[in-house]
C-alpha cells in the first residue's frame, strides 16, 4: 500500500506503470480517470481516509493508495530519499565533518562518510543511546550520557564533568552559548524524568578557554507533588522539554511539561541568572522545539490537543501570541534549520502519530518565513510503519543535521524502515508553485 496526503481543494494524480481503472471507497475522495484525485470535504480520521484502487485493465496488476485529507499544502516540495545507513546514528557535526556512533552499542565515536567510518575515540558507556546528543564548542565537545556529562578537548578521551543528573536529556534540551568577551562557554542541559517526586532542574556549566570548569544549578522546578501538596509552589514542572540557545543574542529559552501549570516557557538574557515566564499553564505553551528567526520566536506544540505552530515578536514578548498553522495530526517533536532549495533559511519539523486526529503516520513539515513576514508551510515527507507492524504513536523521523552538500540527515524512530538513519535532498516537484499559509483551512497560491 502507498501512503499520501492530499491537500484540501486540490487536484492531484496518482500513477501507476499501467492503464487502470481506478476506484474510490470514500464519497469524501474522488477519483477521476487517470487517477486524478480532489478531497471534497475536510474530515478528521476514520472519514478523513480513502482507499484508491487502481485496477489493471486486464485484471493482472492492482495498486491501492492510501490517501489522508489535509488542509494544508502537501507534496509540491518534498523530501527524496538518497541513501539509507542500517546501523550509524548521527551525533553532530563540525564543519562538514559528520560525526556518528554505532547505534546502542559499541561505544565508539566515527567520523568520515558513513560508509567508510574511520574511528575517532572510545566513547563512555551510553553515548551511543537514542538520545545522547553531543556538543561541539569553542571550548571543546561534550556528550550527555545518561546521568553524566563528558568533556573531551580533542575527542581523543573523555573526562567526567557533571554528575549524577535527575533524568536524560531529550535532542532539544543540550546547548550552549559562547561570550566572546570573557571567552567563555555556558553549556546548558535540561532533565527530563518522569517520577512525580523529581525536582528536574536546568544545569549550567561555565567553562573558561583555559582553567576550571564549574557545574552548577541555573533553574530549579518544585516536583509535580509539591505542586499537587502546595498549588503556590513555582515554578513547577514534571520534567523539562527543550533547553535551546539563540545564538545570535545568547538568549536562552527552557520549555517544560505536561499540564496545567506545569507547561511554561521560559528565558533568561544572563546566561541563566535570572529568568522570565514568557508565557504558561496551557497546551498552546508546550513545546520540544523552539526557533527563531529575525522578528520573531516560533514554537511548536508537544500535545494531544490539536497541535499548531505559534509566534510572538521578539521585541514584544507581552503581545497576544499568533497562530502560524494549525497542523493537527500527532505530537510535534523536534526541528532543524536547513538552507532550502533555493539557498534560503528554513526549518525542517518532524511530527509523530502520537495523538492520531487524521491518521497513525508521522510526518516532516518545511517551514519558511518569507520577507513579508508570512509563513510558508508545506508537508514534505509522510512516514509510515511497515505493514503488519503495531501501531506505535511515536513513529518518526528526527532532522539531525544538514551537510554541505545540502543533504538532509534524519534518525528513524520507530519509522519506516525501521529505526534506519536515513539522507534526503529538498527538491520542489515540476513546475508546480509552493503555496503560502492563510489560515487553516485555505492555502493562496504564491
Amino acid at each position: 500500500m502507498i501512503h499520501s496526503s492530499i491537500s484540501l481543494y486540490k487536484r492531484e494524480q496518482l500513477k501507476v506503470p499501467y492503464k487502470a481503472n481506478w476506484s474510490s471507497n470514500n464519497p469524501l475522495v474522488i477519483v477521476e480517470g487517470d487517477g486524478w484525485i480532489y478531497p471534497t470535504k475536510e474530515a478528521l480520521r476514520p472519514l478523513g481516509i480513502a482507499q484508491i484502487t487502481a485496477t489493471e485493465i486486464d485484471g493482472v496488476n492492482q495498486t491501492i493508495f492510501e490517501v489522508t485529507i489535509v488542509p494544508w499544502s502537501a507534496n509540491r516540495l518534498r523530501l527524496d530519499v538518497n541513501k539509507f545507513y542500517t546501523k550509524q546514528y548521527i551525533m553532530t557535526k563540525q564543519g562538514n565533518t559528520i560525526y556518528s556512533s554505532v547505534k546502542y552499542s559499541g561505544n565508539e565515536l566515527f567520523t568520515g562518510d558513513l560508509d567508510n567510518l574511520v574511528k575517532v575515540s572510545d566513547l563512555p558507556v551510553g553515548c551511543t543511546q537514542y538520545y545522547a546528543p553531543m556538543l561541539v564548542t569553542p571550548n571543546g565537545y561534550f556528550i550527555h550520557s545518561n546521568s553524566s556529562i563528558w568533556y573531551s578537548a580533542n575527542l581523543s578521551s573523555w573526562t567526567k564533568v557533571f554528575d549524577n543528573l535527575r533524568g536524560s536529556a531529550l535532542r532539544h534540551m543540550f546547548d550552549y552559548a559562547y561570550d566572546a568577551i570573557s571567552g567563555n562557554v555556558y553549556v546548558f542541559v535540561g532533565e527530563y524524568s518522569t517520577v512525580d517526586t523529581t525536582q528536574c532542574r536546568v544545569i549550567k556549566g561555565i567553562i573558561p578557554n583555559s582553567g576550571e570548569q564549574v557545574w552548577e544549578t541555573s533553574l530549579e522546578f518544585y516536583s509535580r507533588s509539591q505542586f499537587n501538596a502546595e498549588p503556590t509552589l513555582s515554578p513547577s514542572c514534571r520534567h523539562i522539554h527543550a533547553v535551546i540557545v539563540e545564538k545570535s543574542s545568547n538568549t536562552l529559552w527552557v520549555g517544560t511539561g505536561d499540564v496545567g501549570n506545569e507547561i511554561q516557557i521560559m528565558r533568561s538574557i544572563d546566561f541563566g541568572l535570572t529568568w522570565e515566564t514568557v508565557g504558561k499553564g496551557t497546551q498552546d505553551w508546550r513545546t520540544l522545539s523552539i526557533w527563531f528567526t529575525e522578528d520573531y520566536v516560533y514554537w511548536n506544540m508537544d500535545a494531544d490537543t490539536p497541535q499548531g505552530i505559534w509566534r510572538l515578536p521578539k521585541a514584544n514578548l507581552q503581545a497576544d501570541k499568533e497562530l502560524v498553522a494549525r497542523l493537527s495530526n500527532g505530537t510535534m517533536w523536534y526541528h532543524m534549520p536547513i538552507k532550502d532549495h533555493l539557498g534560503e533559511d528554513a526549518i525542517l519539523m518532524a511530527q509523530s502519530a502520537e495523538g492520531q486526529f487524521r491518521d497513525e503516520n508521522g510526518r516532516v513539515f518545511y517551514i519558511k518565513e518569507l520577507t513579508d513576514k508570512t509563513v510558508e508551510i508545506e508537508e514534505v515527507l509522510l512516514v509510515y510503519r511497515e505493514e503488519g507492524v503495531p501501531f506505535d504513536g511515536f513513529i518518526q523521523i528526527e532532522p539531525i543535521l544538514q551537510d554541505d552538500d545540502g543533504y538532509v540527515y534524519f534518525n528513524g524512530r520507530s519509522s519506516y524502515p525501521n529505526q534506519n538513519t536515513r539522507r534526503y535532498r529538498l527538491t520542489l516537484r515540476g513546475n508546480q508553485k509552493l503555496f503560502r499559509f492563510v489560515d487553516p483551512v485555505k492555502y493562496v497560491s504564491q
